[in-house]
């Protein structure tokens, strides 16, 4: 991320870059690469009916200490240039009502891609494409009013970001940053488990019954 606007190789390349690692990573982690997304499937327990809640304790360990990795990095690699990072933030209300957003929208549609019923398509590169991109999509969403024009939307990589770019308006939104988008995971959760999962399986059954229906009266007709 650079404090520069993003330009649009830079949105191709990261959604090239997300694309390559949710496809390789996906039958070895599920593609958990966000605390926001680890948190909703331990609280939801929603993967295949099951999540083992202390393994996501150890995704998001990982998560965080990969955090850090990058950031290290990037200090390396980024030595002698302008690798300063500030997000200031214009106004507090509105980023922490767009971090939730952007979380929201980002794990409701990991959550719909991994229920069978609600699934978007059964293509593995498909998928992939559509997780890539709602990804690319809550960044830029989320830091619409950033300086940075992206949000991690990571509560992992806004901290190491922080604390490897320690200014007072860095500190100021560390909160922001780090706990709003929980918020928009839990939420994603309640919405995806009580109102739109709930609303597909009636949509199902209300198919199956009408189809039913018409079997009958075929037979008797």
């Amino acid at each position: 991320m650079s404090s520069k606007d993003y330009t649009m190789i830079d949105n191709v390349g990261l959604l090239l870059g997300m694309f390559v690692t949710i496809m390789f990573s996906a039958r070895i982690s599920g593609s958990h690469f966000n605390p926001c997304i680890t948190f909703s499937f331990m609280v939801g327990n929603v993967k295949h009916g099951n999540f083992d809640r202390i393994l996501g304790f150890l995704y998001i360990a990982a998560q965080f200490a990969g955090g850090m990795l990058g950031a290290i990095f990037s200090k390396i690699f980024a030595s002698g240039k302008d690798d300063k990072i500030d997000f200031e933030l214009k106004g507090h209300f509105q980023q922490l009502v767009l971090e939730m957003m952007g979380s929201f929208f980002l794990v409701f549609m990991y959550l719909s891609s991994t229920d069978k019923k609600t699934k978007f398509t059964s293509d593995a590169a498909i998928q992939t494409i559509i997780l890539a991109g709602s990804y690319l999509g809550a960044m830029l969403l989320a830091g619409s009013q950033l300086p940075t024009s992206a949000s991690p939307v990571n509560p992992a990589l806004a901290f190491s970001v922080i604390l490897w770019n320690p200014t007072v308006s860095n500190w100021a939104a560390a909160w922001i940053l780090c706990g709003a988008s929980f918020a928009g995971s839990f939420l994603a959760l309640i919405f995806f488990r009580f109102v739109y999962q709930k609303t597909t399986e009636t949509l199902e059954q209300m198919e199956e019954e009408e189809q039913e229906g018409h079997n009958n009266e075929a037979l008797l007709g």
